[in-house]
């Protein structure tokens, strides 16, 4: 159906159903840029605060759009007693309504016509058990507040979104083909059905990420594993410096360490420095090869059957059957 306006020339004559026309095109036309291009919900202020003497709540002013498009504008703070209820919860909800006002007459032999309509809102409690009935419409009374009641007191005031108050704000967006999109509280990036909180079709680039990750599903971790201590690797051979470690005799667990002319193997504690090393050009005095041995001044022992059999002091000194030599 197409949109009617005036077209205004000079020496027309305009009646009653002229004027009509007009102001329904703006109405018409300001509602429809409401409801296609915003979503409903709270616009600004309308807090709700309990009154002191746990009976009453203060609504602050404030603008509500509802999905008509319809604006409910609150110019001052308001008022509301609760409902006298055995129910612990009760909502809040403030809708838009209408009506004639300011009659006159004009001496039209018609007697008196109301001059305005009043656009002004409706605020009241409503009962959970009729909220949650399947026809009471949220899109046109739109939830303030969810307030929990004790002794027929007020005892808790939940404004959050999880008491069904909504934000106005900029349309639900819907641009995808690789963009954006909003679904029934969810977001998809690349994706127009998005079924979780996030969903992104395609690959996702950060710098950070916070949490502990403990929810995550469906993320390849690697094979290594925290344990009490440290981490364990349950699988195949470990390399260090190498992409395949070296097996050429089939053993069943390799831990190849590959360096590019030195390689170091430390086993320490705070005062003992033992290592096992590999080197290319001479290291500690001896010919290229391998050194087991200590860099702290402490013994080199060699055992079997969890008793030393062979001990090199920190002179150089062997021992064999003894843990003390003296030459």
């Amino acid at each position: 159906m197409a949109m009617k306006r005036l077209n205004y020339f000079k020496g027309e004559l305009l009646d009653k159903a002229d004027f009509d026309v007009e102001q329904m095109y703006h109405v018409t036309m300001l509602r429809e840029h409401n409801k296609n291009l915003h979503k409903f919900g709270i616009a600004k202020g309308l807090d709700v605060k309990g009154d002191s003497d746990g009976k009453s709540v203060k609504i602050t002013s404030g603008m509500a759009i509802d999905a008509q498009g319809r604006i409910i504008l609150v110019d001052d703070d308001v008022d509301q007693s609760i409902l006298d209820t055995n129910e612990k919860n009760i909502y809040l909800t403030i809708s838009y309504q209408e009506g004639l006002v300011d009659p006159r007459d004009d001496n039209t032999g018609v007697g008196f016509q109301n001059t305005r309509y009043e656009e002004k809102p409706l605020i009241k409690f409503v009962k959970e058990s009729d909220f949650e009935k399947n026809d009471f419409d949220e899109s046109s009374n739109l939830v303030l507040a969810k307030v929990t009641l004790k002794d027929n007191k007020i005892s808790v005031i939940d404004t959050s979104v999880q008491s069904n108050r909504k934000l106005a704000g900029a349309g639900q967006w819907n641009d995808v083909e690789g963009g954006i999109s909003y679904k029934e509280g969810n977001v998809g990036i690349g994706t127009p059905s998005p079924s979780e909180k996030l969903e992104v079709s395609g690959t996702v680039k950060a710098d950070k990420f916070l949490g502990d990750g403990s929810g995550l599903t469906g993320i390849k971790t690697g094979q290594w594993t925290d344990v009490t201590g440290g981490v364990s690797y349950n699988s195949g051979n470990v390399g260090i410096g190498t992409a395949s470690p070296e097996n050429a005799d089939g053993w069943t667990k390799v831990v190849d360490i590959l360096g590019s002319i030195t390689t170091k193997l430390s086993i320490r504690t705070p005062n003992i420095d033992a290592r096992v090393l590999s080197h290319e050009d001479g290291f500690w005095g001896a010919p290229a090869g391998m050194i087991i041995g200590t860099k702290s001044a402490h013994y080199l022992s060699f055992g079997t059957s969890a008793t030393s059999r062979m001990t090199i002091n920190k002179d150089g000194n062997v021992g064999i059957g003894t843990p003390t030599p003296s030459a």
